[in-house]
């Protein structure tokens, strides 16, 4: 009878392992072939150089640096082989050569008070830009997250410093956009003003971009659901797209500047999280940008002085609330694609935008419960490299992994072409170097930075 039992559970015991073993195969060549395996990889093992073919262009890829720590933006240094990035949560400011490939780089400065959120938050040490005539006057500038007053809520700063033999000096606030300030007579009026918001979120936004008049362009990140009412309010910042000198002070031209119950900054409203932010090279001079949407609904927008983009009276996705952590967790690891229609809220009373005049979107991705894409940098290829692609847009993708090229034509995407996708990991931000090249820097705790060049 003890022999007979023992077989029994030898059998099942055998019969369970060869399942196991059927099953982990089966998974494993579903997640190879699928590209999420590749999530994993491109984690701990790094392509130092490959070739990729694309539609028009056959490209090298190659590794200029590695051990970045969760890099976020790139400026390149007139007149030089040197470009400066930024990591999120070391506000550190790094120098590299892109003459090397030894990965070897310099920090050459940390900027202070600088809060980083989390890993996962979209605040820390972010954008950073040099002067349109830095030549003259060396100046550089950089976004970041600061404490709010009274060491309470998220500060958005703008900042600048001059750039002299590799090295910043004079750093100095040009801008404070508080989240502590709860009521407008709390309002501190100043050269240097500090705007009102409500509780601050790790929604930063925060990327810049010059227009030819050498005013500067920035994304003021939005609040979240408790109080993300206060986007639609004009007595504040967050939530829009402002424009500023270069000094930190209002241009006259500015469109609300004569309305004395909106805020003089403010170039545009009703965004969530615009990561992504570019002017095209030629006239006539387009504004575009990229914005995060809650689950779906990210945007591609073309930005209109003084428009509204809706935020969050109208999406075209859903919120993230009312989700059980098993959903939320097969949905991170990518495993869901479209998430069950009774985890699905809507975020707006209303998905037509124009309908309630608000401006639409040029594009719109995971639209109806797809998954987002989670868009960031943003660029327009003008350079001479890569000729079939003068006249792209490029966009960096974290979630899709991803580095998109549109193709536009009368202010509309007529094409799409998806490169490198889960070969590189989370491309932060995409920039075009004086050379033509292309650049990409990956999001991660040992983040990289690529150069694109013909093959």
């Amino acid at each position: 009878m003890k022999q007979r039992l023992y077989t029994i559970l030898l059998t099942l015991t055998v019969a369970l392992l060869l399942m196991v073993i059927l099953c982990g195969s089966l998974i494993f060549l579903w997640l190879a072939r699928s590209g999420r395996l590749q999530r994993l990889v491109d984690v701990f093992l790094v392509q130092e150089h490959q070739v990729v073919r694309s539609e028009q262009e056959h490209f090298n890829l190659t590794v200029i640096a590695n051990n970045l720590h969760f890099p976020w933006d790139i400026a390149f240094i007139p007149d030089s082989s040197n470009l400066l990035v930024t990591e999120k949560l070391t506000a550190q400011i790094i120098l590299i050569n892109t003459e090397t490939t030894g990965g070897e780089f310099k920090v050459i400065a940390r900027i202070p008070d600088v809060m980083p959120v989390g890993i996962g938050s979209h605040c820390g040490l972010l954008g950073i830009s040099l002067h349109p005539n830095f030549n003259e006057n060396g100046y550089v500038y950089m976004t970041y997250a600061s404490s709010g007053l009274n060491g309470k809520g998220i500060q958005h700063t703008i900042a600048r410093a001059r750039y002299h033999n590799q090295a910043l000096f004079d750093l100095e606030t040009i801008l404070s956009i508080d989240s502590n300030i709860n009521t407008p007579s709390e309002y501190i009026t100043s050269t240097h003003a500090i705007k009102n918001t409500i509780i601050g979120s790790g929604t930063c936004g925060m990327r810049m971009a010059w227009l030819p008049d050498t005013t500067l362009l920035v994304t003021i990140g939005s609040v979240e659901y408790e109080t993300r009412e206060i986007i639609q309010r004009f007595d504040n910042l967050r939530g829009k797209i402002i424009r500023i000198n270069d000094d930190g002070t209002v241009p006259a031209d500015n469109p609300f500047v004569n309305d004395p119950e909106i805020s003089d900054e403010i170039f545009s409203v009703g965004h969530r999280d615009a990561q992504g932010l570019t002017v095209s090279r030629e006239s006539p001079y387009q504004i575009w940008s990229s914005e995060h949407g809650p689950y779906g609904g990210d945007e591609l927008n073309l930005i209109v002085p003084g428009a509204n983009y809706g935020w969050p009276l109208v999406s075209y996705g859903y919120d993230y609330r009312e989700r059980s952590t098993i959903v939320n967790s097969l949905e991170f690891l990518g495993l869901l694609n479209r998430l069950p229609p009774q985890t699905l809220v809507r975020s707006a009373l209303d998905d037509n935008h124009a309908k309630y005049g608000f401006q639409e979107p040029v594009r719109i991705w995971g639209r109806d419960g797809g998954r987002s894409v989670a868009p960031s940098g943003l660029m327009w290829y003008s350079g001479a490299l890569f000729k079939n692609w003068k006249g792209n847009l490029f966009m960096a993708l974290l979630y899709k992994r991803q580095l998109l090229r549109l193709v536009v034509e009368n202010n509309q995407v007529i094409h799409e072409e998806g490169l490198l996708t889960n070969q590189i990991g989370r491309i932060r931000h995409v920039a075009e170097g004086f050379d033509g090249a292309i650049y990409l820097i990956v999001d991660q705790d040992r983040g990289r930075l690529y150069r694109m060049t013909p093959r």
